[in-house]
């Protein structure tokens, strides 16, 4: 069956509006792009001005240009907005391309991701590191979560990919983050920056494996985040541990213990320099409470 004259006009009038629309697309983002190069300069003399220190609103400046609290943001906006058919995952796959690709122009970006042992980060994690860190990014595969730290610490522009911790696990890795505290180059130890997938619950969206990033700078408050801490040295039970942060005003749970250090989990965003932390440690007869980080909590879709 034929179209007839009629037909075959609107359909070149419907494809005439999307090359419209497709060239208004990519005008914006090459104009998002200079924009991109816009901000670029601004921090680089910001670091020249303040020794690479803080930025403009008193935090430190990454090693790396990406800001995780930053890109929460823009995906928590995006979605309050988003309306019609396109599946929102499609939405943040396209702008996790363009936050990769303007962070690659600001200076270096690679993936160590821990592909030891497929029962831990299973099948899937190789893709869920490109579609979160962009298909262009170098991506390195390590044998150990130990090599993953090693590289992330020791190579600018390195950014590690490991398994979310399993509680009971014969070796876990988080432990090696105060391993790294004490070999920490210039640049800071490697803290815990995001988790992945940061959208979920999706029924169209691929099914991918949960993993932690790993980078070289403090968390950062995004508004609504998880932080983590390692509790050494201390005799306390769980339910003290607990009690104890919460009387401090921390809603807390004990997320996995391994050979006398405890890792809390806070259900809100902890400043690494929060003073009731010192108070924390010597309450509860601890060597030290170290805070390596967190993420901004995942868009849940379900």
């Amino acid at each position: 069956m034929s179209a007839s004259e009629s037909e075959k006009a609107a359909l070149n009038k419907f494809r005439a509006e999307i090359d419209a629309i497709d060239d208004q697309i990519h005008d914006l983002l090459m104009q998002r792009t200079k924009v991109v190069h816009g901000v670029a300069q601004i921090k680089n003399e910001w670091i020249k001005r303040d020794g690479g220190k803080l930025d403009n609103d008193g935090h430190p400046v990454p090693s790396l240009a990406m800001r995780p609290e930053r890109e929460a943001s823009i995906f928590r906006r995006l979605r309050g907005r988003h309306s019609g058919d396109l599946p929102f995952h499609v939405i943040t796959q396209l702008w996790r391309e363009l936050i990769n690709a303007k962070t690659r122009l600001q200076g270096p970006l690679a993936i160590a991701l821990y592909h030891g042992d497929e029962t831990i980060l299973p099948y899937g994690s190789r893709d869920l590191a490109r579609a979160s860190y962009g298909a262009a990014t170098t991506l390195n595969e390590r044998d150990t979560p130990f090599d993953v730290l090693d590289d992330v610490m020791k190579t600018p522009g390195v950014i590690g990919v490991l398994p979310e911790p399993r509680e009971g696990e014969a070796q876990p890795w988080w432990p090696l983050l105060l391993d790294f505290d004490e070999l920490a180059a210039e640049h800071g130890p490697p803290r815990i920056i995001a988790r992945l997938p940061c959208v979920e619950g999706e029924p169209s969206a691929p099914t991918y494996p949960v993993a932690w990033t790993i980078a070289c700078f403090d968390q950062m408050d995004s508004g609504d985040d998880t932080s983590f801490l390692i509790l050494g040295g201390s005799a306390a039970d769980t339910e003290t541990i607990i009690a104890s942060f919460k009387a401090a005003g921390i809603e807390a749970s004990i997320r996995d213990t391994s050979g006398g250090l405890v890792l809390v989990e806070a259900t809100r965003f902890v400043d690494p320099d929060d003073n009731r932390l010192a108070a924390l440690c010597q309450d509860l007869g601890g060597q030290f409470l170290r805070h390596v980080g967190g993420f901004a909590n995942p868009i849940n879709l379900s």
